[in-house]
């Protein structure tokens, strides 16, 4: 990106004054990485500063100080050679220059989290850049018809993925240690249940960057939850419950509910039983041996993650 944009980025303006020109190549240097690995960025960690040219403005013109001190250290470690003077110089810059970029990261106002961005999106992107590149640097190039089809994958890939996400319907239930997180994804929404929400907000964020959702909204405590042939019976030492004449086709355990899963399973026969992270690991064991003992299969998301159950 560097090799590439950053010259043509150089010839939309050229100062003639030595600070503004050394400060308007480190913004086409910044510029042309961004432009880059954003895409890449995105699909990797489903986020985009904002603010990342106010960032790297205020660090690049010391990054050479902060280069020349680190190898400087590194040979006279290797020396055996330590001046405190000088390890306590690096390890102040080191520090100012990670407070700078936290600071800016928690006081960008624009700064994008929670972006879906899936690789066959990220590689049509990439495709319409290069012929808007192609384009701009050669002139006698017309890559109009290839500007087009990208553009036009985008925009029916971006379709097919609102689609997908109308019409996707799934119970998830999530492993995370000492909590319990459940929910129902129908029509782009996750209707969610949690033990504690401040302990989750993380799981959340990533569920959300994994897919396109509109919102999440907060599902009632019960003790059974039924969709069409779905029918799940939650079994909680929290939250008081009464069996209903019914037949689960799940039974979730969570929060070390004391029960006699043995005589549980005499009286129903559920497809699988599940246990999710809020229950103590001797529980599970003993759970997990009463359900090989009468043939039901049985889940353990600590063992093998969030469990998706499409409807």
């Amino acid at each position: 990106g560097i090799l590439w944009i950053h010259p043509i980025l150089q010839k939309i303006y050229r100062p003639k004054k030595i600070l503004i020109k050394k400060y308007w190549e480190w913004t086409t240097v910044c510029l042309a990485a961004q432009i880059a690995v954003g895409p890449l960025s995105v699909f990797y960690f489903h986020q985009f500063p904002s603010l990342f040219l106010i960032s790297n403005l205020m660090i690049i013109p010391f990054f050479g100080v902060f280069l020349s001190i680190g190898i400087g250290v590194f040979v006279l470690l290797l020396i055996e050679i330590t001046p405190p003077i000088l390890i306590t110089t690096f390890d102040t810059i080191v520090d100012l220059l990670n407070n700078v970029v936290a600071w800016i990261a928690t006081n960008d106002p624009f700064h994008l989290v929670q972006l879906h961005f899936p690789l066959f999106l990220c590689l049509c992107v990439y495709a319409l850049s290069f012929f808007v590149l192609l384009f701009i640097e050669q002139k006698k190039f017309n890559p109009l018809i290839a500007i087009t089809i990208s553009l036009g994958l985008i925009l029916g890939f971006a379709q097919i993925e609102k689609s997908k996400m109308i019409q996707e319907s799934s119970f998830w239930i999530f492993h995370q240690y000492r909590q319990s997180l459940y929910g129902h994804l129908q029509s782009g929404i996750f209707y969610y249940n949690a033990s504690d929400f401040e302990k989750i907000k993380t799981v959340l964020s990533d569920f959300a960057s994994s897919r396109p959702l509109k919102q999440f909204k907060k599902l009632p405590a019960r003790n059974f939850y039924i969709q069409k042939s779905f029918s799940l019976f939650i079994l909680d030492d929290e939250q008081p419950y009464q069996i209903h004449d019914f037949s689960p086709t799940h039974i979730l355990l969570r929060n070390n509910p004391k029960i006699n899963l043995n005589r549980l399973l005499a009286t129903y026969r559920p497809k699988l039983i599940i246990a999710d992270g809020s229950n103590a690991p001797w529980f599970i064991s003993r759970w997990e041996k009463s359900c090989q003992q009468q043939g039901v299969p049985f889940y353990n998301t600590g063992k093998e993650g969030a469990l998706k159950i499409s409807l």
